[in-house]
């Protein structure tokens, strides 16, 4: 992975940890173990992290970390789809990332995104 990448990465991790907290402070609501400040080798670890770090190597023109399923249909015709692989982490990652915590499907983008 590009040193670039991994900044990105790290960055996007520790904002995203840092909006928890912050989350977690303003409804009061104790954590279930304390806050306690994570390494980046714990946030790279975490499920974020890793999906982060597929579609970073995909980008990077490594093969797809996760391959999408094809399904076929006849109802009087075929159909095919082409469900899940890295569109449905992108996907994910990005609900998580720019998502609305209100209805899940507005997505709020960050100025010169």
């Amino acid at each position: 992975m590009t040193p670039k990448h991994q900044e990105i990465i790290d960055a996007t991790l520790q904002a995203m940890y840092a909006r928890e907290r912050q989350c977690h402070r303003m409804l009061s609501l104790p954590p279930e173990e304390p806050f306690r400040t994570r390494s980046v080798e714990e946030l790279r670890a975490s499920l974020l992290g890793q999906k982060l770090c597929w579609i970073a190597e995909y980008v990077e023109g490594y093969p797809a970390a996760v391959q999408p399923e094809r399904r076929e249909q006849e109802w009087g015709w075929r159909t095919v789809g082409i469900i899940g692989g890295m569109r449905r982490e992108v996907y994910q990652v990005a609900s998580i990332v720019y998502g609305s915590a209100l209805d899940g499907k507005t997505w709020a983008f960050s100025k010169g995104c």
